[in-house]
């Protein structure tokens, strides 16, 4: 999706959880400001930050869970940082 729609989607239909690229349009600034957007809004749960390039802790906001790398799309991690999420917040 594009930042724009992104945004849109997020102020009209927030998701629980958002699986956000963090070079959204190839702009690093842009899945940034997407997914502190996304923080900001109390329906998100967990926000998850993708890149094919690795991701530092320090490149995206506390409380964003990161899979890159060859973990990009990884399921099983996703669905871990999901579950963890979950169990933190004693939803499980």
């Amino acid at each position: 999706t594009t930042y724009n729609e992104a945004m849109k989607k997020l102020e009209f239909d927030p998701p629980d959880v958002l699986l956000c690229d963090l070079r959204l349009e190839g702009d690093p600034k842009l899945g940034l400001a997407v997914a502190n957007y996304a923080l900001s809004i109390s329906q998100v749960k967990l926000v998850i930050m993708i890149s094919a390039d690795e991701i530092s802790k320090d490149e995206v906001p506390i409380g964003v869970e990161i899979c890159a790398g060859r973990d990009k799309f990884n399921v099983e991690l996703i669905h871990a940082s999901i579950c963890n999420k979950a169990i933190m917040r004693g939803k499980i």
